[in-house]
């Protein structure tokens, strides 16, 4: 007998621990409301986001700028650029703070601005000034990989 009622339970509980949608009965009416949790995974809390990463992106003035970022767990970043065609004055090197909004990062403290990236996983994507993706033929060349 007691197996019985120790089974009678687990299943009660069990039953009442899977179920999410709770009904409400006015009249002839049936309101249905259904509960979820909000997703609250971000590239902040579900990617190791910290790290270097590597490419080389177009350039308006030659081959291209071999770009390293590397972002650390303090929410600091150092950023190397190296215009590759250029005889002088074609290394640039950044240091500042970085904030992350969802699976966008922003690059704070840049000497023209802020710059945008959108995480990914082993990757971070450039995104122009509207913090929005880039598009064209030359899309796939704004991506920095992961080392």
């Amino acid at each position: 007998m007691k197996y019985l009622v120790m089974i009678a339970c687990c299943a009660w509980i069990c039953g009442s621990c899977t179920q999410n949608t709770h009904t409400n009965r006015t009249g002839n009416q049936a309101d249905s409301l259904t509960i979820s949790a909000p997703d609250t995974h971000t590239a902040e809390n579900s990617l190791d986001y910290w790290g270097t990463y590597h490419g080389t992106v177009p350039s308006a003035s030659g081959s291209g700028i071999e770009t390293t970022l590397t972002l650390r767990k303090d929410k600091t970043y150092t950023l190397k650029t190296v215009y590759i065609d250029r005889e002088e004055g074609n290394t640039f090197d950044e240091k500042g703070d970085y904030t992350i909004d969802g699976n966008i990062i922003t690059l704070h403290n840049l000497s023209d601005g802020n710059m945008y990236y959108q995480i990914q996983e082993d990757q971070i994507v450039q995104l122009d000034r509207e913090r929005k993706p880039i598009t064209g033929s030359l899309a796939k060349d704004y991506i920095l990989k992961k080392k």
